[in-house]
């Protein structure tokens, strides 16, 4: 498998449109909240996108036997990323959002 395939399959596999949604929610919640923009901020919802990402890799590795039958196409059910790898790519982005936060 390809360098880039095996990218767009990780991508894939942590949904950034998701991430996307949790990083502009904590983004502007905090905005809102405190009525400016400060480099916290920023921090805050990249760590949020991160542990999202993260949850979303975990979720893949864990419903592995579901998604074989019912989404057959995502990362780990067609073959073009390992379970173990998923596991540590979901714990890498857990710790890089943790440490960030």
């Amino acid at each position: 498998m390809s360098f880039v395939r095996t990218a767009i399959a990780y991508v894939e596999l942590s949904r950034p449109i998701n991430g996307l949604i949790a990083f502009v929610s904590v983004f502007l919640g905090a905005i809102f909240a405190s009525g400016s923009f400060t480099l916290s901020t920023l921090i805050v919802a990249v760590s949020a996108f991160l542990v999202l990402s993260a949850g979303n890799a975990i979720n893949d590795f864990c419903d592995y036997q579901i998604d074989v039958i019912n989404k057959p196409l995502r990362p780990i059910p067609s073959g073009c990323i390992q379970r173990q790898h998923a596991l540590v790519f979901s714990l890498i982005l857990l710790l890089m959002g943790l440490l960030l936060g």
